[in-house]
């Protein structure tokens, strides 16, 4: 669904869209030092869109993802020998699955761009514009700090440039993909439960309001209660990076008991984060409610509550479903292979 034009003070946005935008543009200038977009024309942007994609398309590739240690020294082999990386990309087209070719597509476009970025930083350094070549001397993002790390190191200790490029994918997705999917849950949530919006809003407005009508600081917004426990109560629910300790001792094949559990180097373990987060002895007969409460005894959503009000489209086509990954994206209904949030947006007066 493209964004369009806001034409009135309550408009249909892709919130989700707006979100991976920001995000990306976050991450961007402070781990790249790079800007994308700035976020004021709808503009497209192919490697926002790779990144948005790439969940969705690799969770169904799961029959390739299962094979693909079969395919571990072939890859070895092209990382060796580039004329075969070359000769296997010219005959990639062959195989006959459209997951399979629009992955390709998206880790093309993700590494290109990469590179780009990469070589512009390059050439910052060696460039015989003193502002230019200051900049990056001096700054203070990610990638100016390893770029110039790697240029002191000995031979031995250099990371290879193949190995800095994936760095870039590799910050730039982590940062992009978990921060605006768990913005959007949060303003979707937020829709569902108006009184809970209002009663954020107030508290935003009110600590502004305290601090002389002047935007919130990072330091000033980790410290409102109810923001906080939004947050966290729908990291609760949703999230799945989180690493959940014994909370009582199990029973043994011995019959002895222990509260921790050795597990050695290489071990595969699955850990049922979306039960054990909806477990009723640890929170409560209430688990399966979002309750923000439960935590009461960030700048983007303070912005974005005070600013406007969050309501759901309506219309009988309009079914937000979250899909589950390794990174949760909604879709409307639970065919949609395109990541979106369309929320209605209406401006508020101050």
């Amino acid at each position: 669904m493209p964004i369009a034009p806001v034409t009135s003070s309550t408009s249909e946005v892709d919130v989700l869209e707006w979100m991976g935008r920001a995000a990306l543009e976050l991450i961007s200038q402070g781990g790249l030092g790079y800007s994308f977009d700035p976020l004021v024309w709808n503009v497209p942007n192919d490697f926002a869109d790779s990144l948005k994609r790439f969940t969705g398309v690799f969770a169904r590739c799961t029959i390739w993802r299962l094979a693909s240690p079969i395919f571990d020294p072939i890859i070895e082999l092209q990382d060796r020998h580039p004329a075969l990386k070359r000769f296997l990309g010219q005959w990639f087209w062959l195989i006959p699955d459209k997951n399979v070719q629009e992955m390709k597509e998206i880790a093309d476009k993700m590494e290109e761009t990469s590179w780009r970025i990469y070589n512009e930083k390059k050439r910052a350094l060696t460039d015989n514009d003193p502002e230019t070549k200051i900049a990056v001397e001096d700054g203070r993002d990610l990638m100016s700090v390893l770029l110039r790390a790697n240029m002191e190191a000995s031979e031995e200790d250099k990371l290879p440039e193949s190995e800095v490029v994936a760095q870039i994918i590799a910050l730039t997705f982590a940062g992009t993909d978990t921060t605006s999917s768990a913005l959007s849950r949060i303003l979707h949530l937020l829709c569902t439960h108006s009184d809970v919006q209002a009663r954020l809003r107030d508290e935003i407005l009110e600590a502004k309001t305290s601090n002389g009508g002047r935007n919130l600081e990072y330091d000033d917004l980790v410290n409102l209660p109810y923001l906080d426990a939004i947050c966290r109560e729908t990291m609760r629910l949703a999230r799945k990076d989180i690493v959940l300790p014994l909370s009582k001792p199990i029973r043994c094949i011995d019959g002895t008991y222990t509260d921790s559990i050795f597990i050695p180097a290489g071990t595969n373990v699955i850990i049922a984060h979306y039960s054990t987060n909806r477990n009723k002895a640890i929170w409560g007969p209430d688990a399966e409610e979002w309750k923000p409460e439960r935590w009461v005894d960030e700048v983007a959503l303070a912005t974005l509550i005070t600013s406007f009000r969050l309501s759901l489209p309506t219309g009988e086509k309009i079914n937000i479903f979250w899909n589950r990954a390794s990174v949760t994206w909604p879709s409307i209904g639970t065919d949609g292979k395109k990541p979106t949030l369309p929320l209605i947006v209406e401006a508020l007066e101050h």
